[in-house]
C-alpha cells in the first residue's frame, strides 16, 4: 500500500473535458431548479400590485407552485397502484401535468421537458404524459377564472374641443 492518503491522489488528477462538462450540466440542472423559486420571488411585487392584493394573499402566491408538486406527487404516488399504472407512468403523468401549470399554459413544452426528463422509458410514455398535460392545461385555464382580475384602467382625461372660431 502506498502512503499517499486518498485526498492527495484525488488532488493530483487533472481536469479533464469530464470533469467540465459535470460542472455544467450540474450548473445548469441547479438553475433550472431554482428558476421557479427566482421568479416567483421576483413576480411577487408586481402581481401584488396588479391585482390590488393585500398582505394576506402574498404567502399563497409563494407558495402555489409548492403545494401544487405536493398535491401531483402526492395523487401520482396514490393512484399508482391502479392496474395499468405502473410508477413510471404515474411519476411522468405528474411531470407533465407539473411542468405545464408551472409553464403557464405552454403544453408542447412540457410534454417535451417530460419526455426528456424520462429518456429511455419516454418513448411508452408519450400518450399518456400527453394527456396528463392537456388535463392539466385545460383544468389550470378553468381554474383561473376564480382569480381576482385587474381593476380595469381609468379612461384617459378628455380635453374639451375647441370652439370654432368665426373671425
Amino acid at each position: 500500500m502506498s502512503s499517499v492518503s486518498f485526498t492527495a491522489r484525488l488532488d493530483a488528477v487533472p481536469l479533464n473535458r469530464f470533469h467540465w462538462r459535470l460542472l455544467l450540466v450540474s450548473g445548469f440542472g441547479w438553475m433550472f431548479d431554482a428558476m421557479d423559486v427566482i421568479l416567483v420571488s421576483f413576480l411577487i411585487v408586481p402581481v401584488k400590485n396588479e391585482f390590488g392584493l393585500d398582505a394576506g394573499h402574498i404567502p399563497w402566491i409563494a407558495s402555489a407552485g409548492f403545494i401544487g408538486m405536493f398535491i401531483g406527487a402526492a395523487a401520482g404516488i396514490a393512484l399508482s397502484h391502479l392496474p395499468g399504472l405502473p410508477l413510471i407512468d404515474s411519476v411522468g403523468m405528474g411531470i407533465g401535468a407539473m411542468t405545464v401549470v408551472m409553464l403557464g399554459g405552454l403544453p408542447l413544452t412540457a410534454v417535451l421537458l417530460t419526455l426528456v426528463f424520462l429518456q429511455a422509458d419516454a418513448i411508452n410514455l408519450i400518450s399518456v404524459v400527453i394527456v396528463a398535460v392537456v388535463v392539466a392545461w385545460v383544468a389550470s385555464a378553468r381554474l383561473s377564472r376564480w382569480l381576482p382580475q385587474p381593476p380595469p384602467a381609468p379612461a384617459p382625461a378628455q380635453t374639451p374641443a375647441a370652439a370654432p372660431s368665426t373671425s
